[in-house]
């Protein structure tokens, strides 16, 4: 049992480090356009440091979405390991990876159940989930020799 939340653990800090890569990409972008957090009082600042806040904030809140995100995934590999198995091992590209797609899309909509009830919402929440599970399948796909 140890091992296998160590696992889910292990993942989790993975996405979460590429999630809070993204970002740091997207809050500096924000902070090189200088874009308002939400209202402003009229006049402009021309001062870049005004619009740094944007690269810690975005940065944290990715990082903690994709931990969260990371974990929902894992448990839910975790939990379905028996189902999973068998279904993997067919032939063809929607048996091998469409329960991982599956769980990503459901840890997406999970995260966001708690959030919002808004229908858009939910689905980049989803997509979100499905996209991150795409490229986790991607980066640990076996290699066939």
């Amino acid at each position: 049992m140890a091992g296998r939340f160590h696992s889910i653990f292990r993942l989790s800090i993975a996405w979460a480090g590429v999630w809070a890569l993204l970002g740091l990409a997207v809050g500096t972008l924000l902070t090189l356009w200088k874009a308002p957090i939400i209202a402003e009082s009229g006049a402009k600042s021309e001062n870049l440091s005004d619009y740094a806040f944007w690269v810690p904030l975005v940065f944290v809140v990715l990082g903690l979405f994709g931990f969260v995100l990371g974990f929902l995934f894992s448990s839910l590999m975790a939990l379905t390991e028996r189902w999973r198995v068998p279904i993997e091992a067919r032939l063809g590209l929607l048996a091998k990876y469409g329960p991982r797609l599956l769980c990503g899309a459901v840890a997406g909509g999970l995260v966001c159940l708690p959030i919002t009830r808004d229908g858009s919402a939910l689905f980049v929440f989803v997509a979100c989930g499905f996209f991150s599970a795409v490229v986790s399948s991607f980066k640990n796909r076996r290699r066939v020799a």
